[in-house]
């Protein structure tokens, strides 16, 4: 397993080297990579992104801002569609 890591990050190594950074995911912080990334299950990005925008302003992106509003105000997220179990938590460990 060790060697795969090692192949796969030597790969990883040179495409970056050859093409530099991508920018491929839609955002401005880590906190809205995850969330999109969290939010995009069984849903379309237009939907998502309208979460996302919304909690931008509910929030500021702010973790702990974030775990609040997702169990104050689901309507938040609600355009993603994505439904939040109470057994299963959204943790966003903190600020």
């Amino acid at each position: 397993m060790a060697a795969r890591t090692t192949l796969i990050t030597e790969i990883y190594q040179i495409l970056y080297k050859k093409m530099g950074p991508q920018g491929w995911w839609p955002a401005d912080s880590k906190v809205e990579i995850l969330l999109g990334a969290i939010l995009v299950q069984n849903t379309n990005w237009n939907n998502v992104a309208r979460s996302l925008t919304k909690l931008q302003q509910e929030t500021n992106f702010f973790t702990r801002k974030v775990a609040a509003a997702f169990f104050a105000s689901v309507a938040i997220i609600n355009p993603s569609q994505w439904l939040l179990s109470p057994k299963e938590p959204l943790n966003c460990g903190s600020d």
